[in-house]
């Protein structure tokens, strides 16, 4: 398990479902992986504006199991923007409050009247904490010259996208904050990957995960659309790496040797 600042625990392993057409095959399917998700202890789910409706619906009767993540666009992150979107992502996702409400990217938006209005929503109880996504370790400094209480940080990490490990990792241990490793499964392609987890008897998905699993502080969270890549994602949590492996996978997916600026993603479009 990780922990917020705060000391609520956070499971290591979560799920981020992948948008589909309401009600199509596609989203009954990621529903029920979500919901065999939460059976196996994977309670922690990261949500965007596109698939909230979707998590609402595998939640039902079931919220006080999970730990649901949301996350605003930087132009929303004024005082009342941030009311508007926390208010139409509570109805999508049909609760009253969210655990981890996250500001995607740095925009214009001061970083004082950011924080300012989250601590209004906290406040009020809409949100339990909040955090930031995809920002770097300068506008994280900043922020922490107004508040303390930014929670998470939520960051592009796997093998093949280590640029955090300069320093922002490092900043976010200092403040206590967990990181959440999104899209973590990127590396499963690389030959040299698929090589040492032939090895292991595992898949290059297995083995990707169990490398951003094993660091301190962090907790993945892959895309899903089904039961068989949850259950997959799952058994990743028993592979165990050694001083061998980790060595194989440093000479074929480099650490940083400088800085460098970290993967973005496009920012959550309100739906």
């Amino acid at each position: 398990m990780s922990a917020l600042p705060a000391g609520d625990p956070l499971p290591k392993l979560g799920l981020a479902p992948r948008a589909s057409v309401p009600d199509s095959a596609a989203w009954r399917e990621t529903r029920a992986a979500l919901q065999a998700g939460i059976d196996l202890g994977l309670t922690l789910l990261s949500t965007g504006p596109d698939t909230e409706t979707l998590v609402g619906e595998a939640i039902v009767r079931r919220r006080e199991e999970v730990f649901v993540v949301a996350r605003l666009a930087p132009w929303e992150a004024t005082t009342d923007g941030m009311a508007a979107a926390c208010a139409a992502s509570l109805r999508r996702l049909a609760t009253d409050v969210i655990d981890l409400y996250l500001l995607h990217g740095r925009g214009d938006v001061p970083l004082e009247e950011s924080a300012e209005a989250f601590e209004t929503l906290r406040q009020g109880g809409l949100i339990r904490h909040w955090g930031v996504a995809d920002c770097p370790l300068p506008a994280l400094t900043e922020l922490f010259l107004y508040t303390d209480r930014c929670a998470a940080e939520e960051i592009v990490y796997d093998l093949a996208h280590r640029g955090a490990e300069w320093d922002l990792l490092d900043g976010c241990r200092d403040h206590g904050m967990p990181v959440l490793a999104c899209c973590p499964l990127q590396s499963r392609g690389h030959p040299r990957l698929g090589d040492l987890a032939a090895r292991h008897r595992v898949t290059p998905a297995q083995l990707a995960l169990a490398w951003v699993l094993s660091h301190e502080g962090m907790v993945a969270v892959p895309p899903v659309s089904t039961r068989a890549e949850v259950a997959e994602h799952h058994a990743a949590l028993a592979i165990e790496l050694d001083g061998h492996d980790y060595a194989q996978l440093d000479e074929a997916f480099v650490p940083p040797l400088g800085p460098q600026p970290l993967e973005r993603r496009p920012p959550p479009v309100s739906v």
